[in-house]
């Protein structure tokens, strides 16, 4: 995938798709579908055609009027569930993309024609509402409650809360765990859109923030706004993956792999791939090699200072480069499966003058124990 380029000082802090291992579900996989499905051009995949409600431009008033009346709902019922503004944002992604946030019939589904509704998808899917649920895949009870919008959305949040690490994921991953759209890319480009709607129905101020924008060097579109993805930072220390979830697994020290006695130089943290990896220290990137030709994969070096080297392999893929000043906590890799790797995992090695350490001890000591 052509992903390299980055722009600094975004205000609205996104965080980045996540693939499936460790026992996560299956929704880190269709995350995982997002990623590989990034690099797709900008314009948004195609959403339904409408044919407008007889009663649009009269009872339902205009099409905006309608679109603002359902995502007023949908913050109204995000907040009574308790749903973050960040899943609320979401819900408004994918009701923008799904339907143009209008509620739909569908002319497959006869019976949702006869309930009040902003209009009908012309096409002949069985995708009814603002979301889009299709009824042959048990979204509803009935039809008529699959033609309310506060039942929709409710499906929606109630279906995303159980999502695991929804919030560490891209809002195309969030959605598309949700979802399973042909086109799950397209949630991610309605973000800014979906904020500024949360902005001004829940008279909240969206949360904002520095960060950096990853764009596709082919097709120059925009693919991922990053920022520290709510990293746990401790001065000019940081955890790498934190608050992102995993596994500590093979440990630093003698080990037998395959058979064969290998020290490990550093702590093997699996967590899924394209999870959102921290600089662990303030410093400069030292190395990052499209793959590293000692199995490290597409690896991130940071030096510390002081003699003390950070590195973090396997990653699947980098938004920093050689010389590049970095803060602690800053989003600069995605964690992967690349070079000599049994799985998706992050590997945590620190080096002092050269020699490998602990690690777990030495994290700990800085404030942020792995």
């Amino acid at each position: 995938m052509n992903r390299k380029h980055v722009l600094a000082g975004v205000g609205i802090v996104g965080v980045l798709s996540i693939g499936g291992v460790v026992g996560l579900g299956a929704a880190y996989q269709q995350a995982a579908d997002v990623e590989a499905s990034s690099s797709a051009p900008c314009a948004p995949g195609p959403g339904p055609e409408v044919v407008p409600a007889a009663d649009v431009g009269s009872a339902a008033g205009t099409t905006e009027q309608a679109r603002v009346r359902n995502l007023t709902i949908l913050v109204a019922r995000g907040k009574q569930m308790g749903v973050p503004p960040r899943g609320i944002q979401i819900g408004i992604a994918t009701a923008l993309v799904e339907s143009q946030a209008l509620n739909l019939a569908s002319r497959a589904v006869p019976e949702s024609m006869t309930y009040p509704n902003d209009g009908v998808a012309a096409g002949d899917a069985d995708s009814i509402g603002i979301m889009q649920q299709r009824v042959s895949m048990g979204w509803f009870d009935t039809i008529a409650n699959g033609m309310k919008v506060d039942g929709q959305v409710s499906t929606f949040f109630d279906r995303l809360l159980k999502v695991n690490g929804w919030q560490v994921m891209s809002f195309s991953g969030a959605a598309q765990a949700v979802q399973r759209s042909a086109f799950p890319s397209r949630y991610g480009q309605r973000e800014a859109e979906a904020v500024a709607y949360y902005t001004r129905l829940a008279g909240t101020p969206a949360a904002t923030g520095g960060g950096v924008v990853v764009v596709d060097d082919a097709t120059g579109c925009v693919i991922d706004t990053v920022g520290n993805a709510g990293a746990v930072v401790s001065g000019e220390w940081a955890h790498p993956l934190k608050p992102a979830p995993f596994t500590l697994t093979s440990p630093f020290g003698w080990r037998t792999l395959r058979g064969i006695p290998n020290f490990h130089k550093g702590q093997d943290l699996a967590t899924p791939v394209g999870t959102p990896l921290h600089a662990v220290c303030t410093g400069v990137i030292s190395y990052a090699p499209a793959m590293d030709p000692y199995g490290g994969g597409k690896q991130v070096d940071i030096d510390c200072g002081g003699g003390i080297v950070a590195k973090l392999m396997h990653n699947s893929a980098v938004n920093v480069t050689v010389g590049q000043q970095v803060k602690a906590g800053e989003v600069i890799a995605r964690t992967g499966n690349t070079g000599n790797s049994t799985g998706p995992h992050s590997h945590v090695q620190i080096n002092e003058d050269g020699n490998p350490v602990e690690p777990t001890a030495f994290f700990r000591a800085r404030g942020v124990p792995l």
